[in-house]
């Protein structure tokens, strides 16, 4: 999702590469969210 915004600036192939790391950190911080709140 975040590398289609990018791609219009961009490019394709750079947009998705550009996009990658944001969408890394938004996952993993939602999973530690997560999983901090799991039961133990």
């Amino acid at each position: 999702m975040t590398g289609f915004p990018a791609t219009r600036d961009f490019g394709p192939f750079f947009g998705f590469v550009r996009g990658c790391p944001v969408a890394a950190t938004l996952t993993v911080a939602g999973l530690t969210e997560v999983l901090d709140r799991a039961p133990v």
